[in-house]
């Protein structure tokens, strides 16, 4: 899944995953103090619209062009808060210098050997004391995604996460949660039914 797969979804009509925000990300941001936040692989911008509503400032990066395109679309009057970066995560990370107040992992799956990694790197962004929320596909999704491919999600189960590599990512932060759960999801086209994740919200010590 390369920058041109993500544009061509991201040109079709509407939002690809709906324009509400993820109701865990949701309901994790709503416990917090607004401050800064990072949103890696944010699409269309719908978590990011939502925390702006909410007074976070947001930064944000994506591969897409049509993602970032859609995501301002989104955010309207809010854009002024809004950061917003065309790249992979490994060049995000190569040029980063903010700290910040949390950060939300939302169904990303990034490819390649070095995925765990680059998370880790992300989550280092986090201040001391700052928040990291996360919800993505667990490595049992792909049992999900066999009966229902209407749920979405990548179908290659090294893309997927279990606890113990939440444990790699976030070695300095103190967990609040880390479970696997069945939800359902109706977001958009491309996530509808039920699935496997895995969700984690932890503390920067």
């Amino acid at each position: 899944m390369n920058a041109s797969f993500w544009d061509e979804r991201y040109m079709e009509e509407g939002f690809a995953y709906g324009s509400e925000p993820n109701e865990f990300i949701a309901s994790e941001l709503r416990k917090l103090c607004p401050g800064s936040i990072l949103l890696p692989a944010e699409g269309e911008g719908r978590n990011a619209a939502y925390a702006l509503q909410l007074g976070w400032k947001v930064d944000a990066f994506d591969m897409s062009e049509a993602g970032r395109d859609k995501a301002f679309l989104l955010v309207a009057d809010n854009a002024v808060n809004l950061q917003y970066d065309v790249c992979e995560a490994a060049a995000f990370i190569q040029d980063a210098v903010a700290e910040y107040d949390a950060i939300a992992f939302c169904f990303t799956h990034f490819p390649g050997p070095n995925r765990v990694d680059e998370h880790k790197s992300l989550a280092a962004l986090v201040k001391p004391g700052g928040m990291a929320i996360m919800e993505v596909f667990a490595k049992e999704h792909t049992e999900y995604n066999a009966m229902d491919p209407l749920v979405g999600g990548p179908k290659e189960e090294s893309m997927l996460f279990d606890s113990k590599e939440a444990m790699e990512i976030f070695t300095d932060f103190e967990f609040v949660v880390c479970e696997e759960r069945e939800v359902h999801l109706q977001e958009g086209r491309y996530h509808i039914g039920l699935g496997k994740v895995l969700r984690v919200v932890a503390k920067r010590t």
